[in-house]
């Protein structure tokens, strides 16, 4: 039998997982009561290899027996993060952003529809509880008032405003509010190009086919938004979204497809949606437009505040010192900053057990002799010289060693300070030297002129260590 006191041993660290914050939950458990703590602490893995992560764990008692269940699941913070965003997307129609495939019949679907909807009772309050939790987290500026855009966080808030805006395009709304009239007008030419004298009517929708935003401008003219926060397209939607309407209209309309972003973008994924047919509308573009408007509508100036603080944290890299760069935004600005200096410079997220970061790579340059590419990276504050290669892990093993000594030689020969990494991995992508972050960026406001002509140093360290004759000594 499970003895509440004899097992909170547990919180000692009795196994692997080392709990911090935790709950007696099983009282709370729904119906089940088999779980007995939820807890927030320090994971069961990584430890061993010299690193911390944090998880989070439902401790659950086995039904026969007088141990904790196999069954006790421990996830990384992140992907209880995520499987929450899909549930909560499943339970209002929505997308969540993730990615998420239908597997199943329509019957399968319904059954769990209206198994959820048979259970709100259980899940409403878990629901009101964390949307009053986001709203205490919401930090606003205590000198200004509060900003709906603070709390309207969601693409779904995005839609509606920019859904909103394009209405009042249509001239019939001019007589209303003129000024509010000749903003909507406005963007609907940033959209299609179509000059404002020339709308003589809109009709602006939601949701139709999977399409964030539709309007129908004059009888002959169809817009299409897909409309991004944070996240990025994803699959073939984009393709399928403008086949969609060129199916609908055969021909009839004038077929215009955007894409708005009001988070920051690789380039290299802009230009691949630019390839699709869309033109691409970002941040920085909607905000030339809203802060030329001098009417005193409170959502107006409320969204131009809130990308007014989007591109000021992406900016910050320009002010700050790189050792106060606490937000994603501003390693995302250096990204975007750092592409228009070094040749085919991607960026994104990167998942792992030790929380994720925002990296950037470029530079990849191939061994005629082998399989190998070494490159450059950034995983925000650390900055690293990695190898790519694909072949059986022992064949990986003896490839890192080799070319972690050439890249040693070679960086001593450059006078380049480049040290060996505390461990080696021994996937696919190894990361073979360590460069201190002090030297590329200084201690105090960043020279972006500076900055580069480092990186390009160790681009040209990158091509010497490729070089056919040194790859081949180094095999020798």
């Amino acid at each position: 039998m499970y003895d509440k006191e004899q097992n909170q041993r547990v919180l000692g660290g009795w196994l692997k997982h080392k709990p911090i914050v935790y709950v007696d939950y099983e009282s709370q458990d729904g119906s089940a009561g088999d779980a007995k703590l939820l807890s927030i602490g320090e994971s069961s893995w990584g430890r061993e290899e010299g690193y911390s992560d944090y998880s989070a764990k439902i401790w659950r008692w086995a039904k026969k027996g007088d141990k904790w269940s196999r069954q006790s699941e421990e996830l990384p913070l992140w992907r209880l993060l995520d499987l929450t965003r899909l549930f909560l997307a499943v339970i209002n129609g929505q997308e969540s952003g993730l990615g998420e495939k239908e597997n199943g019949s329509e019957e399968d679907k319904e059954n769990l529809m209206s198994f959820i909807q048979e259970s709100l009772q259980l899940y409403g309050p878990r629901i009101n509880a964390l949307r009053e939790l986001l709203k205490t987290r919401q930090k606003s500026n205590t000198s200004a008032s509060p900003n709906l855009f603070s709390f309207a966080t969601s693409e779904l808030s995005q839609d509606a405003f920019l859904s909103w805006l394009l209405q009042w395009a249509d001239p019939n709304n001019m007589e209303n509010d003129c000024k509010l009239c000749k903003l909507g007008q406005s963007l609907v030419h940033l959209f299609t190009g179509i000059k404002p004298e020339e709308i003589m009517k809109v009709s602006v929708g939601r949701q139709w086919k999977g399409i964030d935003i539709w309007a129908e401008i004059n009888d002959d003219a169809f817009l299409l938004i897909e409309d991004k926060t944070f996240t990025t397209a994803h699959g073939d939607q984009l393709v399928r979204y403008r086949e969609t309407t060129e199916q609908e209209y055969k021909g009839t309309r004038t077929i215009y497809c955007a894409y708005t972003k009001t988070g920051n973008e690789p380039k290299a994924i802009l230009d691949t949606i630019a390839q699709k047919g869309y033109k691409t509308i970002m941040r920085q573009e909607i905000l030339e437009l809203l802060t030329g408007y001098d009417g005193d509508n409170t959502a107006v100036y409320d969204f131009t505040t809130h990308l007014q603080t989007l591109e000021k944290s992406t900016n910050l890299f320009r002010e700050l010192p790189m050792k106060e760069w606490k937000d994603a935004l501003t390693w995302q600005g250096f990204y975007k900053e750092l592409e228009s200096c070094l040749d085919k410079l991607e960026w994104d997220y990167v998942a792992n057990p030790s929380g994720g970061f925002f990296g950037a790579w470029w530079h990849f340059v191939k061994s005629e002799e082998d399989n190998v590419k070494m490159y450059l990276q950034f995983e925000q504050a650390k900055f690293c010289i990695k190898i790519e290669c694909y072949a059986p892990s022992d064949i990986r093993a003896e490839a890192r060693e080799g070319y972690h000594k050439l890249l040693m030689t070679k960086a001593t020969e450059l006078g380049l300070p480049v040290r060996r990494p505390e461990r080696f991995g021994n996937g696919n992508y190894m990361t073979i030297g360590i460069v201190e972050t002090e030297f590329i960026f200084g201690d105090s406001q960043i020279n972006i002129t500076d900055v580069v002509t480092k990186l390009k140093a160790f681009e040209h360290l990158v091509d010497e260590c490729m070089r056919s004759e040194n790859v081949t000594s180094n095999e020798n």
